[in-house]
C-alpha cells in the first residue's frame, strides 16, 4: 500500500511540475513576444527583369551620356583656361633690321579664330600684306583657306606657348601679298586681349 502511495504522490508531483513547465513555458512566449521590436521596413519590390538586352541597352545609354558630359566639362575648363586673343609680333626683335615683319591680331572666341595680318617684306622693296579671315581652331591648330582666286592660299596656325607658329602654302600673289611678302614665321604675343 505504500507502494501505491508513493506511486501516486510522484505521478502528482510529476504532474504538478509539468504544468508548471508548460504554465511557465507559455507565460515565457508571451513575455518575448512582447519584447521583440516591430521593424518599419517595407519590402522592396525588386523590379522585374524582363529583357536584359533593354538594360544593357539603358546602361550603355548611361555610361555613354556620362562620357559625353566628363568631354564636355572637359572642354569647358580647357577653354576657359587658354585664351588665345593678343598681338602677336615676328621680326621685331632686332630694331635695326630691315628684314621681313609681321603683325596678327586674334581673336579667340570658344572654338574659332578671327585673325587680321599686317606684313611687311622688308627690304628692298618693303611691300606690304594684309589679310583678314576666320577659321575653327581645334587642337590648338587653325587652318585658313582663301576661296575665288585665293583659293590656293592656305595659312597654318599652330599655337603653343604665347607662340603662334605660321606656315604659309602657296606663293605671295596666291594670297594677294605684294610681291616677296609671306606669313611665314614664328610670332611671339606681346600684348595680351580679353575679348568677352
Amino acid at each position: 500500500m505504500n507502494f501505491i502511495k508513493i506511486f501516486f504522490i510522484g505521478l502528482i508531483a510529476i504532474l504538478i511540475i509539468a504544468g508548471g513547465v508548460l504554465f511557465l513555458s507559455k507565460n515565457r512566449k508571451e513575455e518575448i513576444s512582447h519584447l521583440t521590436i516591430p521593424t518599419t521596413q517595407k519590402k522592396v519590390k525588386e523590379p522585374k527583369i524582363e529583357n536584359k538586352k533593354e538594360i544593357k541597352r539603358e546602361l550603355s545609354k548611361d555610361v555613354n551620356k556620362s562620357k559625353i558630359e566628363i568631354k564636355e566639362n572637359k572642354a569647358k575648363k580647357i577653354d576657359k583656361v587658354i585664351n588665345y586673343s593678343g598681338k602677336y609680333l615676328f621680326g621685331y626683335e632686332d630694331k635695326n633690321s630691315d628684314g621681313p615683319r609681321g603683325v596678327v591680331d586674334i581673336i579667340h572666341k570658344k572654338n574659332r579664330i578671327k585673325f587680321s595680318f599686317e606684313l611687311d617684306g622688308g627690304a628692298p622693296n618693303f611691300n606690304i600684306g594684309e589679310l583678314e579671315g576666320e577659321v575653327e581652331l581645334k587642337n590648338n591648330i587653325a587652318i585658313f583657306k582663301g576661296k575665288g582666286s585665293y583659293k590656293r592660299c592656305k595659312i597654318i596656325f599652330k599655337f603653343k606657348n604665347g607662340i603662334i607658329d605660321i606656315q604659309q602654302k602657296g606663293t605671295s600673289g596666291d594670297c594677294g601679298f605684294g610681291m616677296g611678302v609671306v606669313a611665314t614665321g614664328e610670332y611671339k604675343r606681346e600684348i595680351n586681349i580679353i575679348h568677352n
